[in-house]
């Protein structure tokens, strides 16, 4: 390589085959080193919490009787359910106050709806989709 300096003078750079291959290598693996890290971390990361809370409410099955409600002090004061089959189910903040003493619940398998049999006979549908969307 040649260059020109300051004093117009050409002045001669060389280098030898073992530095552009060592220079290359650097570059090269400089290079491909923050795309190998984000390939790795990709790979080897575990579901989102989105993805999690969706898997566990996609396996949930919930059938029974509403006996008691109660607050659990030791998990964030989080309204709580005691099913007429012994099954506790932990309610989502937004569904506070949509299931009453005495209500009915179904939930599948597979599904995201949570069915709220009233006591008065009326029905509401929660959709667990609903509340997977504000985690985006």
């Amino acid at each position: 390589m040649i260059t020109t300096g300051d004093n117009g003078q050409k002045n001669e750079f060389q280098m030898t085959k073992t530095t552009r291959i060592v220079v290359g290598c650097f570059i090269a693996f400089a290079m491909a080193l923050p795309l190998g890290l984000a390939l790795l971390a990709n790979l080897t990361r575990g579901p989102s919490g989105v993805e999690a809370l969706s898997i566990e409410a996609s396996i949930e099955i919930l059938n029974g009787k509403v006996d008691s409600i109660y607050r659990d002090n030791r998990n964030h004061n989080v309204e709580m359910l005691v099913l007429s089959n012994g099954q506790l189910y932990k309610v989502w903040s937004e569904w506070e106050g949509k299931i009453e003493l005495g209500d009915s619940l179904s939930k599948k398998a597979g599904v995201f709806i949570l069915e709220v049999h009233k006591k008065s006979g009326a029905k509401v549908i929660l959709n667990y989709k609903d509340i997977f969307k504000d985690f985006k």
